[in-house]
């Protein structure tokens, strides 16, 4: 096989392997459904639902509150909600590995598990 003939496998193996990765679920995709904190917020336990259509709820014992997420770019969500005084609004950066998300504002941490 000639020199030219293996640079060009190369290139073409290359190609197939930055392809397949982008082919991958985003996580505008990957963070629809409902996710719990993996330690309790303010001592008690709560769900995170993002819907298909944009709006995030979190549920924690009998009380809920609605608002929206989009995306400024791939690796970070916008959430805002509606309140009586006015919109509370904030960013994070967003890793999924599986079934553990990992939401990043202000230099604060906090980590998630999907609800199965």
């Amino acid at each position: 096989m000639s020199r030219q003939t293996c640079w060009k496998l190369l290139a073409v193996s290359l190609i197939l392997v930055v392809a397949l990765a982008a082919c991958g679920p985003s996580l505008k995709d990957q963070i629809i459904g409902k996710w719990e904190p993996v330690e309790a917020i303010a001592g008690g336990t709560a769900t995170f639902e993002f819907t298909q259509d944009g709006k995030i709820i979190i549920s924690s014992s009998g009380f809920s509150i609605e608002g929206t997420y989009d995306w400024l770019d791939e690796n970070t969500i916008h959430l805002k909600f509606g309140f009586e005084g006015g919109n509370q609004e904030s960013e994070a950066d967003v890793e999924i590995s599986g079934d553990a998300l990992k939401m990043t504002s202000n230099n604060t941490i906090t980590e998630f598990k999907r609800v199965k």
